[in-house]
C-alpha cells in the first residue's frame, strides 16, 4: 500500500460527518444533544444502533424503538426513530434508542440477547430512569414491542406496538400498554390485534387499544401524531404529574 493512499485515507476518516458510526463497547460514547449512529460490540457480533440523545440533563427516560422489517440499509432503525418516535415524544426528553434486528425477529433468541445486552450498557454509560422507559415499534417491531415486554417485564414500564398485533398464548400480561393499528391496514390484519387485546383485557390486563382509519401500513409517518397523544397516557404510567397548562 502507498503512502500516498494511506493518506488518503487518513483525509477520508478525518472528513467523516460526526453522526459516522462509533463503536462504542468499551469505549466513550456520545455526550451531544442529536442523533448518532453508533456500533455496539455484543456477544453475538456487531450490532448496529441509532442513539438520539436529548437537551435535558439529569435522570432521562429511556425509550426502546423496535423498526419495521427490511434490512434495506445500515441503520435501518434510523427511520422510524427519525420520523416517528422521537419527533412524537420529544417533548419527555428521553434517550432514544434504535438497534437493527441482528435476527429475523425481534423474538429471536440472537435479538433479544443482543438487545438486552445493549440496554445494560447504555445504563452504564447514561443516566437512565428505570422508572421511566417503554418499548415501542412498528409492524415487525410492533410485535416484537410485545415480544421484548413478555420477555423483560423489569426493563419496560410501559409498552406502545404500533401496527403488530400480540402473540399467542399470553395467559397474563401486567405492562401498562397501549396499541395502535388501523382498521385499513392492508398488510397487518387489524382483526387478530383486536381479538388479542380484548382477551387480554378480558383478564384484567391493562391494556387499551386505539383504532383508527384511513392509514394503510405504509403510512408509517402518520403515527406521529397518534404517538404523540399518548404522552399524556405515558406520563400517567410513568407518574409525571400532567401540566393542564401546557397541554398535557
Amino acid at each position: 500500500m502507498s503512502a500516498r493512499f494511506v493518506l488518503l485515507l487518513a483525509i477520508a476518516a478525518l472528513a467523516l460527518p460526526s453522526t459516522a458510526a462509533a463503536k462504542t463497547k468499551g469505549a466513550a460514547v456520545p455526550t451531544s444533544p442529536g442523533i448518532h449512529r453508533l456500533v455496539f460490540e455484543a456477544s453475538s457480533g456487531p450490532l448496529r444502533y441509532t442513539l438520539s440523545l436529548p437537551e435535558a440533563e439529569g435522570l432521562r427516560p429511556l425509550i426502546l424503538s423496535l423498526h419495521y422489517a427490511g434490512h434495506g440499509a445500515d441503520w435501518y432503525g434510523a427511520t422510524l426513530l427519525e420520523q416517528v418516535v422521537e419527533p412524537a415524544l420529544r417533548e419527555l426528553g428521553p434517550i432514544v434508542v434504535a438497534p437493527d434486528c441482528p435476527g429475523r425477529s425481534w423474538s429471536a433468541d440472537v435479538s433479544e440477547a443482543a438487545v438486552a445486552e445493549l440496554l445494560d450498557f447504555l445504563a452504564t454509560r447514561y443516566p437512565l430512569d428505570a422508572k421511566r422507559t417503554l418499548v415501542t415499534g412498528y409492524s415487525l417491531g410492533g410485535m416484537g414491542s410485545w415480544s421484548m415486554a413478555r420477555r423483560f417485564p423489569e426493563r419496560f414500564a410501559a409498552a406502545i406496538p404500533m401496527a403488530g398485533r400480540p402473540p399467542q398464548g399470553l395467559e397474563s400480561w401486567s405492562t401498562p400498554t397501549f396499541v395502535l393499528h388501523s382498521r385499513d391496514d392492508e398488510i397487518i390484519d387489524v382483526l387478530p390485534t383486536l381479538q388479542g387485546v380484548e382477551k387480554l383485557q378480558g383478564a384484567g390486563a391493562p391494556v387499551r387499544l386505539k383504532l383508527v382509519s384511513g392509514l394503510t401500513h405504509y403510512e408509517t409517518e402518520g403515527f406521529m401524531p397518534l404517538l404523540r397523544e399518548l404522552v399524556p397516557w405515558l406520563k400517567e404510567v410513568w407518574a409525571i404529574p400532567v401540566n393542564p397548562a401546557a397541554g398535557g
